[in-house]
């Protein structure tokens, strides 16, 4: 929580030299509209943008790998998100709630993608490489069974 529950903070930039964002950094920064994340980030772990209810503005790097357990959980502005090559894993319930998220779109590298992971995103449609689902996604990925568009080119 080292920046969890602050009600003002509004812009962020992440230090270049950052690898890892840890667990709950900034959940609950509910001003929190616009986030700089680095090239050389590796990880976002668990509940690290929870809450985050302003959060709309920011790409996630070309070096990032692993999405953590509920890591965007009840970002309701988020619209567009481009998950890169480089991330093998989505964990359970990260964009869960995102009501807000209408396109989500998923390169054929994505190995894991959690329980749940867009539960609840009632606009969102999601794009992928993939001509089908693989059998290292979890069953139940997508339980509120929102629309997939499969085989999906998307731009590099």
């Amino acid at each position: 929580y080292a920046f969890g529950f602050n009600k003002v903070i509004e812009s962020v930039v992440i230090g270049s030299n950052t690898k890892v964002i840890m667990n709950n950094a900034f959940n609950n920064c509910e001003a929190l509209t616009t986030i700089n994340l680095p090239v050389g980030l590796e990880t976002i772990e668990a509940s690290a943008f929870c809450y985050c209810s302003s959060l709309n503005n920011f790409e996630l790097p070309s070096t990032l790998k692993f999405i953590g357990y509920g890591a965007f959980n009840m970002c309701t502005t988020l619209t567009v998100l481009v998950i890169p090559e480089s991330v093998e894993t989505i964990d359970g319930y990260a964009f869960a709630w995102c009501t807000g998220l209408k396109e989500l779109y998923i390169h054929d590298t994505l190995i894991n993608f959690g329980q749940g992971a867009i539960y609840s995103c009632s606009k969102l449609r999601v794009y992928t490489e993939y001509q089908e689902i693989p059998t290292t996604w979890h069953k139940e990925f997508n339980p509120s069974n929102r629309p997939i568009v499969w085989g999906y080119e998307i731009a590099k």
